[in-house]
């Protein structure tokens, strides 16, 4: 070899004609980019503590938040861009099908309303995975609110009681 070209994480390329021995050792650490980069889910003082919705026994509701949360790019150096999100559907008494019309994850002022729904624990538990597809990107270093928004059935069984929740894994 007589030159060799590279790129920097700038960028900038250099191409280096001397000074180089073929038969030296030359170690070096690839690093994935945004290997020092993290999301965390964090709780927000939006929040509910709780609240108690009137359901009409004869049509379905509008859509009611039911949990919010925060999205924090923390210490990050670059910004973040999100394909999926979990948030977890717990009801009390009833299947998540018999209670819950539809739902919708806003995220930064962006609504994603395309999910699958996944029920385990004899349908009480359910986890909701909206499909984001790169729709939100975090910049490095802010904090932004999330929050889970569904809409309910015509009143089937009173005194049904629906939680949402998440952690950083599922996002």
């Amino acid at each position: 070899a007589d030159s060799i070209r590279y790129f920097d994480a700038d960028d900038v390329a250099t191409t280096e004609i001397s000074g180089f021995d073929l038969d030296s050792n030359v170690s070096f650490t690839i690093e994935e980019a945004g290997a020092e980069d993290e999301l965390l889910v964090k709780t927000s003082t939006s929040d509910l503590d709780g609240t108690t919705l009137q359901v009409e026994d004869d049509s379905k509701s509008d859509f009611t938040t039911v949990f919010v949360f925060d999205l924090d790019t923390d210490d990050s150096i670059n910004d973040i861009e999100l394909n999926e999100v979990a948030v977890t559907v717990v009801i009390s008494t009833t299947t998540y099908a018999s209670v819950i019309d539809d739902a919708e994850l806003v995220i930064d002022g962006v609504t994603i309303d395309d999910f699958t729904a996944s029920t385990s624990v004899n349908g009480l538990v359910t986890d909701l995975v909206f499909d984001v597809d790169g729709d939100v990107t975090i910049e490095a270093g802010e904090r932004v609110a999330a929050e889970l928004n569904l809409r309910f059935k015509a009143l089937a069984i009173e005194g049904t009681t629906v939680q949402g929740k998440i952690t950083s894994a599922q996002v």
